[in-house]
């Protein structure tokens, strides 16, 4: 589904911007906190229902927001004369319900969307589509270029967990179709991931980016060690996805009740790293300060984990007892 979507744009009019400008303190003054609580009531009122992109509501907020434009004299610099400025957005939708995987070679199966394996990130390829797929292992560290013929347009296998970042930057330029992150996660994670329901995504098709994000699965461990039987890359991929932890690529999820669940399960003398950007994420405001740092042994306390504050790495490691 196509939409267009309004962008506000305005400038200050030509007399508006040669009149004598008005002393700092007096505008200032002007901003009062009973003006700012009264606009941000409007703009996140229950009825605009978050404001989705696209959306009604999102369009009733832009018609405001233009409205006091035009209030407080600003010169529309959208299209047309208007405060506006139009651009295409994609709406997609992905069903796991009719969505497959399905396995060829000496050990078939088919995988099923929502269940066996769970679309993280991106959107899925559309329509049916029969490529190769690759396991990639390793360090990012050995040195060497990834071929990029082995990679392009295909479906990697990469173990997710403290290697992932490193490795990541490296096949991403190369183009695969999609990406499948494979470890041992334990019932109380895989329940909390996203994918088990259908989602929708937007985006710009004409926005300028980097090197495409492909589609990004998760998938268990268990589930996929037929498979890799089948290329004798089992013992190095299950060795690798038994020190997963809850990776950076797939942070937004990682709350304090998704940590607490993950360190519980975590065998006795593994670690799990922290970064310092996930502690912020977890224990506002963001810096790893002395409340932060508490908040984090009580919880790791509850755990019955012991804190190792690593400042050259900038994280914390947490291991079981």
């Amino acid at each position: 589904m196509r939409y267009r979507l309004a962008l506000l744009l305005a400038v200050l009019s030509g007399p508006a911007a040669a009149q004598q400008q008005q002393p700092a303190a007096r505008g200032a003054t002007s901003i009062t906190m009973a003006d700012v609580q009264r606009r941000i009531g409007i703009i996140a009122d229950d009825s605009m229902l978050g404001r989705a992109t696209p959306s009604r509501q999102l369009d009733a907020v832009a018609a405001y927001v233009a409205g006091e434009f035009q209030r407080f004299g600003l010169k529309p610099g959208g299209d047309s004369g208007t405060y506006f400025q139009h651009y295409p957005l994609e709406v997609l939708r992905f069903d796991p319900e009719s969505s497959t995987i399905r396995i060829t070679g000496r050990t078939p199966g088919i995988w099923h969307a929502g269940e066996d394996v769970l679309l993280v990130e991106g959107q899925a390829p559309s329509g049916a589509a029969a490529v190769p797929a690759v396991v990639i292992t390793g360090s990012a560290d050995a040195g060497g270029a990834l071929d990029s013929a082995g990679v392009t347009g295909k479906i990697v296998f990469l173990a997710y967990g403290p290697g992932l970042n490193a490795i990541v930057p490296k096949v991403l330029p190369l183009r695969p179709l999609a990406l499948l992150l494979v470890a041992g996660f334990p019932d109380s994670i895989w329940a909390k991931l996203p994918g088990h329901e259908a989602s929708v995504s937007v985006r710009n098709p004409s926005a300028e980016s980097g090197p495409a994000v492909p589609a990004v699965f998760a998938v268990r461990t268990k589930t996929a060690g037929a498979l890799f039987a089948q290329g004798g890359v089992s013992r190095g991929l299950e060795i690798a996805a038994r020190r997963a932890g809850i990776a950076t690529a797939l942070a937004i999820m990682l709350t304090r009740d998704v940590l607490k669940s993950y360190l519980r399960e975590m065998p006795r003398g593994h670690v799990f790293d922290l970064t310092y950007k996930l502690l912020a994420d977890l224990f506002p405001p963001g810096e790893p300060d002395a409340s932060s740092r508490e908040q984090l042994r009580l919880l790791a306390e509850e755990c019955d984990c012991d804190v190792v504050n690593n400042r050259a790495e900038g994280r914390f490691e947490l291991t079981r007892r």
